[in-house]
């Protein structure tokens, strides 16, 4: 028996020195395609707070560390070994680059590509080696970068330009943020506004296990004024993009931030971002109809015409906030017939010519019905004829 358990045992430390040799100590493994025998420089810029780590407390603390913060790798011509990347702060060792707990764009010292990332996960940041490893490739030629976790298949997930990805998405793992010291209070990031005119901002899970999120709930300000509910989202959605804020239009100070909800309590909000810009609630209707059937989400009415009411009809796809409100032609808002946080499922809503103040007296012509969903809008006509 003892031989049997001695043999396993030098079985297990030479698996585990084999895998030591394949997967040097680092964690996020750089490789690049060159066929040019010229050197690429791979950087890692973090747009968020960052986080290192205590191994003797076993805590996570914001730093300003810069070679945190900011770190590159050089890579000449074409290497797909395994000797070029980053140390992750809960194992780094002297002298390689670090990456911390944070958002990052990653990024070419060449062509255009660039790619934003979030290692804000505890399974990822405390797990295994086998739970951390992580690959990326970026192929000169092609100027893009890919993924692959632990390399199980050598098949590679092509990113996107200016894509957000999350490393619980890559590991396939539920997240957990409840190990990263302040983090709700300092979760919330402005996603740098590069190709888009429109703030883009993402957050975390909600770090307490036991407060079960239902849904996330955005909060706006402008010029110092009362904070008003933006938007909601799911519990499983960590970002949003308000398109009705214009970043080509800085006259106003606009400020947000994100609590979480669990059906009857909102828990505490995120740190304040801020960017500068217009707020505009009625702006998509100025223009030709927005779509009107996005994901599960549909809008009409009849009878259209109508004299003197039509019948509002919408589905949700899923839990949200929506407003649904009438214009005329020049944007002046009519009425507001439903607003609050609705489950998945079908409705109605009449709108009256004389049942509104606004609407009573109202001339022969267009009108625009608007549902707002989460932020987004989507537009349709209707005709009233007397």
């Amino acid at each position: 028996m003892k031989k049997i358990i001695i043999i396993f045992c030098l079985l297990c430390v030479n698996v585990f020195g084999q895998y030591q040799t394949m997967y040097p100590s680092l964690e996020l493994f750089m490789r690049v395609i060159n066929q040019n025998n010229t050197q690429t420089e791979i950087s890692l810029s973090s747009i968020s707070n960052t986080w290192d780590y205590n191994k003797y407390t076993d805590q996570f603390f914001i730093t300003t560390d810069q070679d945190i913060l900011n770190s590159s790798v050089i890579i000449t011509g074409t290497d797909t070994s395994n000797n070029n990347g980053w140390d992750m702060v809960t194992s780094k060792t002297a002298g390689g680059a670090v990456c911390g707990i944070a958002v990052y764009k990653m990024q070419a010292n060449v062509g255009n590509a660039y790619f934003y990332i979030d290692f804000r996960e505890c399974q990822f940041a405390l797990g295994s080696q086998a739970e951390i490893d992580t690959w990326f490739r970026y192929n000169r030629d092609e100027d893009n970068f890919y993924w692959n976790d632990l390399l199980r298949e050598d098949v590679w997930h092509s990113i996107s330009g200016e894509e957000l990805i999350r490393i619980w998405d890559i590991k396939n793992t539920t997240p957990l943020t409840s190990c990263i010291d302040y983090f709700w209070e300092n979760c919330l990031v402005l996603i740098p506004s590069e190709g888009s005119n429109h703030p883009r901002f993402v957050w975390g899970p909600y770090p307490d296990d036991e407060f079960e999120v239902t849904h996330y709930r955005i909060y706006i300000r402008v010029e110092q004024g009362n904070w008003n509910l933006r938007a909601v989202v799911g519990s499983n959605t960590f970002e949003f993009t308000d398109n009705q804020v214009d970043l080509n239009s800085k006259v106003e100070e606009i400020e947000y931030y994100v609590k979480a909800y669990n059906g009857s309590t909102e828990s505490s909000a995120t740190n304040t971002v801020t960017v500068i810009g217009q707020y505009n609630p009625n702006k998509e209707i100025a223009g030709k109809n927005t779509e009107h059937n996005f994901r599960g989400i549909a809008l009409d009415c009849f009878p259209n015409p109508f004299n003197p009411k039509t019948i509002i009809s919408y589905q949700l796809a899923s839990d949200s906030y929506i407003t649904l409100k009438v214009f005329d032609l020049l944007g002046r808002e009519i009425t507001t017939l439903a607003e609050g946080i609705k489950p998945a499922g079908k409705y109605e809503a009449v709108f009256s010519v004389g049942s509104f103040g606004k609407a009573e007296g109202l001339p022969s012509g267009t009108y625009i019905y608007t549902l707002n969903v989460n932020g987004k809008v989507f537009s349709k006509k209707m005709t009233l004829l007397k």
